[in-house]
């Protein structure tokens, strides 16, 4: 498949078999890593999904009132890569930054019981959040 996606739409992700074992292999300083995906269909977050972090932003207070998690969205294009550079925007005093773990849904799925879950899951791994807050809070 040429990327990511297409593996995962084509139901062929994680399918690689022994035809790989020959490739050739590099050293990792070698490799250039990008990000897992660059042609998401769409990237939702889900944040100050726990009590600590509630009390982190100061949102503890408020805790009984939060029925559920913030939602919001991410971009395809700043997306980037274990070891990539983030780049700060010059005009904020306060680029933030947080280790995330990233699903990718390999299915549609609408109102999938809490057993169910992992089955529409076709992958996970680390991701890097950076946020600017100030522009956030304004």
């Amino acid at each position: 498949a040429p990327s990511l996606r297409a593996a995962v739409e084509q139901g062929i992700f994680g399918t690689v078999g022994t035809e790989f074992r020959s490739a050739p292999a590099r050293p990792g300083v070698e490799i250039e890593f990008l990000p897992a995906t660059t042609d998401p269909g769409k990237i939702i977050c889900i944040g100050v999904n726990y009590r600590s972090h509630q009390q982190e932003t100061g949102r503890a207070a408020h805790q009984a009132e939060q029925k559920a998690p913030t939602i919001f969205t991410r971009f395809a294009d700043p997306q980037m890569g274990p070891l990539q550079p983030a780049q700060m925007p010059a005009t904020t005093s306060e680029f933030d930054y947080e280790g995330e773990m990233a699903l990718v849904i390999g299915r549609d799925a609408w109102h999938v019981a809490e057993e169910d879950a992992f089955g529409y899951v076709a992958g996970y791994g680390a991701y890097n959040d950076f946020s600017v807050r100030d522009w956030q809070l304004a």
